[in-house]
């Protein structure tokens, strides 16, 4: 099995690649430039893309859920459209980056999509816009809103998640899977022994906060950048 990470910030990208070398994730290859700039016949090869891919933490839930089949693309498109941390002027963002990832799926077809977004670009019509475009194109689509708290954090994060699937029995087939639920300390325990927070970007708040295990932490670059690259992810 062959990944793709596509991801333009380069403390991720550096990150990224930390973690294939430790074998925390599946090898592949990791593509710093914008998404703007990767055709389809640079995807040919790979069973799994993960686009606007951060740190991995797509790869690492298909990995918990042993998922094996059939190819999977990944994305959370930039969420500064629509959210609090940015203008929220939608589509008219220059980070709306559904179009561009919808033309990748578009022209190369994979089997299974999965995706989120903050719960707050459903008001701007994001979903309606994703849902029809999938749907156009031979998708079967679904959508939930979960936060963090769903699985015991003691945070909220809500998130819109979806999933695209070109074969309806597909999840049927794929439910052989490990099942998995983080074993999470009662909520006083979760706070007092949460990492500071600070003016930067801290690994182990990250871990903490998004749930990954501490070898994650490990792999974490030693100095952040000092210049960032025009942001494409949220």
């Amino acid at each position: 099995m062959a990944a793709y990470y596509n991801e333009n910030e380069p403390y991720c990208v550096e990150w990224l690649r930390n973690l294939i070398r430790e074998g925390l994730i599946t090898d592949g290859e990791v593509d710093d430039r914008n998404i703007q700039d990767v055709a389809p016949a640079d995807l040919r090869g790979f069973d799994r893309c993960h686009f606007f891919a951060g740190i991995a933490g797509w790869d690492y839930a298909l990995n918990l859920a042993g998922w094996a089949s059939g190819s999977v693309w990944t994305g959370s498109c930039p969420c500064q459209p629509f959210s609090a941390a940015g203008k929220r002027v939608g589509a008219a963002d220059d980070r709306h980056l559904w179009p561009i990832w919808f033309n990748l799926i578009r022209e190369c077809k994979p089997d299974t999509v999965f995706g989120e977004q903050v719960g707050a670009a459903i008001a701007f019509g994001w979903l309606d816009a994703v849902s029809t475009d999938l749907e156009r194109e031979g998708y079967a689509t679904g959508t939930a809103i979960l936060g963090a708290h769903s699985v015991g954090a003691p945070h909220i994060r809500q998130r819109l998640w979806f999933v695209a699937d070109t074969d309806s029995s597909g999840f049927v087939k794929r439910r052989g899977g490990a099942q998995w639920r983080r074993k999470t300390p009662p909520l006083n325990v979760v706070v007092k022994d949460s990492p500071q927070v600070t003016g930067s970007l801290n690994p182990t708040w990250v871990g903490w906060l998004m749930g990954f295990p501490a070898e994650w932490d490990g792999c974490a670059p030693s100095e952040m950048p000092s210049s960032r690259k025009s942001q494409q992810n949220s």
